[in-house]
């Protein structure tokens, strides 16, 4: 069986809420079994939720959240022109112009890569 997508569990809920409503004169064994693959599914499906919005936190913490270059130069006690002329030059790797304006993750290393 393959991956099944937050969409699939949505659509097996709703299918096994619409045949509980049709069958709802069911034999109490078949009702317990449908509630039993209701629970199931809703629980997959949760599971499914959680672990999409923890890799969605877990990416933002991994790469940081972008913020403009002269707050970026600010925290790290440099120039914010100079910082302007080094992401031009392709200095951070992170770095990318929108607009008129730089922006950097905020967990990029200001490197110095003069020789010493």
């Amino acid at each position: 069986m393959g991956y099944l997508t937050s969409a699939d569990y949505e659509s097996c809920l709703k299918v096994l809420e619409s045949i509980k409503k049709i069958y709802i004169d069911w034999v109490p064994d078949n009702v317990k079994c449908l509630e039993d693959a209701y629970s199931l599914v809703a629980f997959e499906y949760s599971r499914d939720v959680d672990q999409e919005a923890h890799s969605q936190v877990t990416l933002e913490m991994e790469t940081g959240r972008d913020i403009p270059l002269t707050e970026w130069a600010f925290k790290n006690g440099i120039d914010a022109s100079y910082a302007r002329a080094k992401a031009r030059r392709g200095g951070y790797i992170t770095a990318k112009k929108i607009g008129r304006d730089w922006f950097i993750s905020e967990l990029e290393e200001n490197k110095d890569k003069r020789r010493k």
